[in-house]
């Protein structure tokens, strides 16, 4: 994807998500714990890795785990 926007806080950076990510893709997400510290994040994913931006304080319902089928 070019693009990927999460609408629920995750403690870190998922990772499927970032493998789905195309080099120069973005990511905005929101990380931190439920209840606690929360930063909205821009994530640049580059041929060497990722570039990480904090952008703003933010409070978001927390990321919950998938169920494998």
């Amino acid at each position: 994807f070019d693009g990927i926007m999460v609408t629920a806080a995750a403690s870190e950076i998922p990772k499927m998500l970032v493998d789905q990510l195309d080099i120069g893709g973005r990511m905005v997400l929101p990380l931190g714990e439920d209840g606690g510290h929360q930063q909205l994040c821009l994530l640049r994913k580059t041929g060497n890795g990722t570039v990480e931006e904090n952008l703003l304080p933010v409070r978001f319902v927390p990321l919950l785990r998938g169920v494998e089928a």
